[in-house]
């Protein structure tokens, strides 16, 4: 065999090589593209899923917001009152304490009967 017939033989094989590749190539090529037309059909209906679960994550949370904020003013209402209670009943006896028991009314049944002042309020140790 000559150089000449050796050199066509092996560009005929690298030819045949180059249009296997290019073969190989197409089909991936198409295998790709379909993975990806998968994926975009996929992505459409994840992306459809994952909407409506965060919309029914947003409404659970804004739901149970508005009931923790609820419950927290009610007892901070709660709180309040009870406070106000006792600073009034504190300055009334401290008001009794210093300024002693009021007088009966005129038209007050107990009229004429001894009223006794109320025990001073425990304050505590003043120093």
């Amino acid at each position: 065999m000559s150089l000449r017939d050796e050199w066509y033989a092996a560009r005929a094989q690298r030819q045949q090589e180059i249009q296997f590749r290019q073969q190989q190539v197409l089909e991936h090529r198409h295998q790709t593209q379909m993975n990806l037309s998968a994926t975009a059909t996929n992505r459409a209906a994840m992306s459809a899923a994952m909407w409506d679960s965060l919309h029914t994550f947003h409404s659970t949370l804004q739901s149970s917001m508005a009931n923790f904020q609820e419950d927290t003013r009610a007892y901070q209402q709660q709180v309040w009152m009870d406070q106000q209670n006792q600073r009034a009943a504190y300055v009334a006896a401290m008001r009794d304490y210093v300024w002693g028991a009021a007088p009966a009314f005129i038209g007050d049944a107990s009229f004429g009967k001894s009223v006794s002042p109320l025990p001073a309020p425990k304050l505590g140790k003043l120093i």
